[in-house]
């Protein structure tokens, strides 16, 4: 005999009863209940789970608080963390949201000269930064560069994370001209992420040196209409073709500011390349002619002009369009963009322009071309200028001033290689100015009576303030009684000080928003919170649409650059009717799907046994349809209580009741009265459970031998069907245990059951 023989020997598997089970046992409350109508006024949850007679005690009120159970943050505000549960109670959980600008500015300058003869590109000026908010930017750079050898180029670029969006190729006329660089751009940032835009230059051979000064980076989350085309074109001809165009119809009659770039070549040296930006095909804003040098298809000069321009509300049309002066020469042109800034944007903005060409009556002698005066506030501002200028000799050259109060901003100096060529200076610079008179100017001169200056430009934009701003809505269901009194109130504080914060009621009969009195509260908010309250007792079915809903809004400002977080900890809404008393409570209970899976499941059970001090109204059992997302009567016919002595209310449900049980087994029960009650009752509920309805069969165990015993099978025989259930149970010796299963159906009549063991003992019963 070998020792599994003896452990077979020794193991003692008895079977002392097997019977059908119809029921799971009961799952009752684990948490509080959650009261939306009535008051708790004694005992706890866990007085609820057995039947003694001791239960934990609620009470009907004619009040009923309502919490949101949505939000919509508005324009830019962004939530944190937190949901919508957080707002039920007081108690330092919250919602949290993030506040954003009204724009986002930008601005990076390096104005003393730099010099490489690196043939890779150097930075010279660069703008970091992340967004706040995703948006719209519009981007502005200026500079002026300058080579050492009128053999050879120098470069300059715009980029953004390694992107070139504007490039100029200068070849220089003569070694000390300084020629204006100029770059737009617009692009879609998004929230968060990092962005380096950069100005950077080189030479394109290490023997000559180049030089680049007055760099300007300008970056703004303006609104504005845009369109670009920078791959490169090409045309022999000599009748225009359209690079780019804009095609827009404003909203309504107004003032925008233009503004256009683009970089242009020409192949043959004895030829000039023509470009222009035109409205409407009627209205030329510039007009550039160029003539390169022997590097021909390697050299990109600059177009650039800026203008305001005031639109009425039909289609509107802005090109930029170019062509050769003749054959053999091809005209090129790339990186052209164009956009129009409304100017409401800015806090204001003063203009002047000088269009007609201007000569000069001395040579050597600086002229004002135009000069733009106004009165500043305290605050930043943008100053843009443009002018057309040609030096009308090969041997001369003409020179330009932007100048911001007699300070000299930009000053190129350039000679032409053709007496007609024409050509455009963008100038960019952002300033912070006191109150006080202010004159710009663009100034020019010529060093001979040959040059000539025209469609002189300047604009002075005023900067918004910077302000951070948070708006969000909380929307709620309440109900259609009559009302004689209706609270509200919100809780809540910023993570910064000193925030100007208005609280407001929708007013559905005057479908908005109210701006003082009843439906609105304002206060100014810091780092403690701070419950703002008001009761209204003057027509307050106002404040609900004809379903009960209702919406709060809170807004917070605050003078500052910096984001904040706004803290909302409780929103409540609480409504008094003088008729009715109410009591509406709900719990959830956790049904185990391991041991009971659903497709096993017959149905759900329900059972509340309630003591109550009134019984003139009914009470209802309602389950939580997970589908719908709402409660639904479980019973239209509810339960009529006796007063004063133990109620049991049962309610089953054998149709569609997979409705009401969540994935992870969650069954969520509501218990209220029927709601027109007059008299105010108190509950008190000494039991509550759920449980599901089974066929399944319960065989109890007792292990009596030495050695644990693995049960792995049972067997179910009657006169007609011997039937075998795999099994795999382990007992331990001297063990009782009571083994259910939900698949196993005991047949009608006589039977008999065998549970088998691993060590294949056989236990008979009966």
């Amino acid at each position: 005999m070998n020792e599994f023989d003896l452990e077979r020997m020794q193991e003692k598997v008895d079977v002392s009863n097997v019977t059908r089970v119809t029921r799971s046992s009961w799952s009752t409350p684990t948490t509080d209940y959650t009261i939306t109508a009535g008051s708790k006024i004694g005992g706890s949850y866990t007085l609820t789970k057995i039947e003694d007679n001791v239960g934990e005690i609620f009470r009907e009120e004619n009040s009923q608080v309502f919490n949101p159970s949505s939000y919509v943050p508005n324009d830019a505000t962004k939530l944190v963390s937190g949901n919508i549960s957080d707002l039920t109670s007081n108690d330092g959980n919250y919602m949290r949201f993030r506040s954003y600008p009204n724009y986002e500015v930008r601005y990076q300058e390096s104005l003393g000269n730099s010099s490489t003869t690196s043939t890779a590109y150097q930075d010279k000026a660069a703008v970091i930064f992340s967004p706040q908010v995703t948006a719209d930017f519009v981007i502005i750079a200026t500079a002026e560069v300058q080579g050492s050898s009128v053999s050879y180029l120098t470069n300059a670029q715009l980029i953004v994370n390694s992107t070139t969006c504007q490039e100029l190729r200068y070849r220089a006329r003569g070694v000390t001209d300084w020629y204006p660089f100029c770059a737009l751009k617009r692009l879609s940032l998004t929230q968060n992420s990092n962005y380096v835009i950069k100005v950077q230059f080189c030479t394109s051979d290490s023997r000559s040196t180049a030089n680049i000064r007055n760099v300007r980076i300008a970056v703004l989350s303006l609104q504005s209409e845009y369109a670009e085309s920078e791959a490169l074109s090409t045309t022999g001809g000599t009748t225009w073709q359209d690079k780019i165009a804009l095609n827009f119809t404003p909203p309504s009659d107004g003032d925008y500011l233009l503004v256009a770039t683009a970089n242009y070549r020409m192949s043959s040296t004895n030829r000039n390349a023509n470009v222009r930006l035109i409205q409407d095909d009627l209205i030329v804003h510039s007009d550039n002619t160029v003539r390169p040098g022997a590097s021909t298809t390697n050299e990109y000069y600059s177009f650039g002009m800026m203008r305001r321009v005031t639109l009425n509300a039909t289609v509107h049309s802005f090109k930029i369009q170019y062509r050769s002066s003749g054959s053999p020469g091809i005209a090129g042109i790339n990186y052209a963009h164009v956009t129009l800034i409304r100017l409401n944007q800015f806090d204001g903005s003063n203009y002047a322009e000088s269009e007609n060409e201007s000569s000069p009556a001395a040579s050597n002698v600086w002229y004002d071309k135009v000069a733009n005066t106004y009165s500043s506030q305290n605050g930043d501002y943008l100053v843009i200028g443009s002018i057309s200028y040609k030096s009308g000799s090969t041997s001369n050259s003409v020179a330009l001033d932007f100048q911001t109060d007699s300070s000299s901003k930009e000053s190129p100096m350039i000679r032409h290689r053709s007496s007609s060529d024409y050509e455009t200076g963008f100038f960019m610079t952002k300033q912070t100015l006191t109150s006080g008179s202010r004159t710009d100017k663009i100034r020019w001169m010529g060093s001979s009576t040959s040059a000539r200056v025209r469609n002189a430009r300047l604009i002075s934009c005023e900067l918004p303030n910077f302000t951070q701003t948070i708006d969000v809505e909380f929307v709620g269901n309440s109900n259609v009684q009559n009302w004689t009194q209706l609270d509200w109130k919100m809780d809540s504080s910023f993570t910064t000080a000193n925030v100007s914060t208005t609280f407001q009621l929708f007013d559905y009969q005057s479908n908005q928003y109210p701006t003082s009195a009843e439906g609105f509260m304002s206060d100014v908010l810091g780092t403690t919170d701070v419950t703002e309250s008001q009761t209204l007792t003057a027509n307050v079915t106002r404040f609900r649409d004809v379903d009960g809903k209702w919406k709060t809004r809170i807004r917070g400002t605050k003078a500052t650059d910096t984001q904040f977080d706004l803290r909302v900890d409780l929103t409540a809404f609480t409504v008094t009717t003088s008729e009715t008393y109410r009591l509406c409570l709900n719990n959830d209970f956790k049904m185990d799907l391991n041991a009971y899976p659903l497709s096993y499941i017959r149905g759900i059970e329900i059972l509340i046994r309630y003591n109550t001090t009134v019984d003139s109204e009914k009470w209802f059992l309602r389950a939580f349809n997970w589908s719908s997302s709402d409660f639904e009567v479980l019973d239209i016919q509810g339960n009529q209580p006796i007063a004063n002595q133990w109620n049991d209310y049962t309610v089953n449900v054998t149709n569609q009741w997979e409705d009401y049980v969540n994935s992870d087994g969650t069954i969520r029960l509501e218990f209220a009265d029927q709601g027109n009650g007059t008299d105010q009752a108190t509950i008190e509920i000494d039991f509550q459970g759920v449980r599901v309805m089974i066929d399944g069969t319960s065989v109890r165990l007792k292990n009596s031998g030495q050695y644990s015993a693995h049960i792995v099978a049972i067997w179910i025989i009657n006169i007609t069907n011997h039937q075998r259930y795999s099994a795999s149970l382990f007992i331990n010796s001297g063990e009782e245990t009571e083994y259910l299963r939900v698949d196993l159906n005991l047949p009608q009549g006589n039977f008999t059951t065998r549970v088998v063991t691993e060590r294949g003992n056989i236990a008979v019963f009966p």
